[in-house]
């Protein structure tokens, strides 16, 4: 768990709130280094000596009494002596005794609580701690840990000479990043089913660099049940829950059925599914119908669907604005002066269903003669009327079908590069605007040398009359074998070709 500072020496910091799983964060990583390197540990975290050196001999193959003398705990009168501020740790050097070793080289040091032997409240231990952690990596330790509830609380030379420095915390209180739900409650749903809940502990990792501590890792850590049987963690120096203790605090899937409604104990119980989603309902809610639209408008066609919707829209609207601007050409006919005149009468300015009953109310009350004389009137004006637009509609066949002719005798001679020969002698560059001539208004919109192909800006697509050269571009359009007289070449553009056209410099 603390694998960082196996590789090299380091003093290292190790904070959590009361119940974080310090301690078992402490005994689960000097379980793991003494399964792979050898070397006493002094400590006084509540150890079960003879579990924890029976664990790690089962672990490694070595001989338990091997194992056992390895684990020095640090004497009780020791402690009291630096809890008093009498000395500290530093007087290990010189008395290795204290605390059965020979030599402090090659030894693990753990301090579990080390706010009660070393306090921010009291500056006077500042000198003698300062001094011995100064100098603590010329004693050849292996490493220095520090364990506390709160860096506050610990004076300050321990964290000013921490390399490395580990905060936990209780990862069930977290949140996921999708649903923003604790993670307790999903490992309760969990647990309903297969029987196992996940407590974890969150594990940060800063490390100095330039005088700061900066975040330097996260990792989520599952707390099993076998290395709870290896400590006393509600010893004097420990702190939080133990596995005895778990065993008589119910969890929700414990206490619950799983798939529906039980009576336990005169109680009707929900199951732990219910009870989840009542508690959690909104944010899953909210988050399945998110992921639904999301999913619909990457993979279901829903951003297709919007943007056509849009376009429809959009027409649509277009289309009624147009409808409203539009205006149609009527003859009037002017009684008094007896001449005929052009009005443009807007959509909007039509008698109504209302005003031609009222018109044929009023008629009904004009004298025989006068009410003739209106009729007659009407008449000659509706069929100027129709007259009038049958003319226009005559005119715009006309013109729609001349411009369909010409388009269709538009005949591409010679491609070269950007630059097109017509059939009537005129060229032009892509993008260029014909003016004057059979195709005035015409536009090259794009010139494709690939395939021989030219596409004007009304969508026109027109390909050359000749399947190749320059010179075969001559060729009549009815596909003849493109033979002329003698003596004769074919005009393109403003010159006339008897061979191959040099290459363009410019229009």
């Amino acid at each position: 768990m603390f694998e960082s500072s196996w590789t090299s020496f380091c003093v290292v910091f190790i904070t959590g709130a009361p119940g974080a799983g310090k301690s078992y964060c402490c005994v689960y990583d000097l379980f793991q280094r003494l399964k792979e390197h050898e070397g006493p540990v002094v400590t006084n975290l509540p150890l079960k000596v003879e579990e924890f050196s029976g664990a790690v001999s089962k672990a490694t193959g070595r001989e338990l009494e091997s194992v056992k003398d390895q684990l020095i705990l640090i004497p009780q009168t020791v402690l009291a002596n630096w809890k008093e501020g009498n000395s500290s740790p530093a007087e290990l050097r010189e008395s290795p005794w204290l605390v059965g070793l020979e030599t402090v080289k090659g030894a693990v040091f753990i301090l579990d609580e080390c706010h009660l032997f070393y306090p921010a409240s009291d500056p006077s231990r500042k000198t003698l701690w300062e001094s011995w952690l100064g100098e603590v990596r010329h004693e050849e330790w292996a490493g220095v840990y520090f364990v506390s509830q709160d860096q506050s609380k610990v004076g300050p030379a321990i964290k000013i000479h921490s390399e490395l420095r580990y905060e936990l915390t209780k990862a069930d209180k977290l949140r996921d990043p999708w649903f923003g739900i604790e993670l307790g409650l999903w490992w309760e749903v969990i647990a309903s089913f297969t029987g196992d809940y996940w407590l974890s502990v969150q594990v940060v990792q800063f490390r100095r660099q330039m005088g700061k501590m900066r975040e330097d890792g996260v990792r989520l850590s599952r707390l099993m049940p076998f290395y709870f049987d290896l400590y006393e963690s509600l010893s004097a120096t420990g702190g939080g829950t133990s596995s005895k203790q778990a065993a008589t605090m119910l969890l929700e899937h414990q206490k619950r059925p799983v798939f529906w409604f039980e009576e336990r104990n005169g109680r009707k119980w929900m199951p732990t599914w219910l009870w989840f989603l009542r508690r959690t309902w909104v944010r899953v809610t909210s988050r399945l119908v998110l992921v639904a639209v999301v999913g619909w408008l990457c993979f279901g066609g829903g951003v297709a669907y919007l943007l056509d919707s849009w376009m429809d829209g959009s027409k649509s609207m277009m289309a009624a604005n147009a409808e409203e601007q539009s205006v149609e050409k009527v003859i009037r006919l002017d009684g008094e002066k007896g001449t005929r005149s052009f009005s443009t009468v807007g959509k909007e300015s039509k008698l109504s269903e209302a005003s031609a009953v009222e018109f044929a109310e009023l008629l009904k009350g004009l004298p025989e003669a006068e009410r003739k004389t209106v009729l007659d009137q009407m008449s000659v004006l509706r069929d100027q009327v129709e007259t009038e637009r049958a003319r226009i509609r005559a005119e715009r066949e006309a013109e729609e079908e001349a411009r369909e002719k010409r388009r269709r005798s538009i005949r591409v001679v010679a491609i070269d590069g950007k630059r097109v020969w017509l059939s009537d002698g005129s060229d032009i560059r892509e993008g260029e605007t014909i003016v004057g001539g059979e195709f005035d208004g015409a536009k090259i919109e794009k010139v494709d040398t690939w395939r021989r192909r030219v596409t004007f800006d009304d969508g026109v697509m027109l390909g050359m009359g000749a399947p190749s050269g320059l010179l075969d571009s001559a060729k009549p359009a009815d596909g003849g074998s493109g033979s002329k007289p003698a003596g004769s070449s074919p005009a393109i553009g403003r010159t006339s070709v008897s061979g191959p056209l040099p290459a363009s410099s410019g229009p």
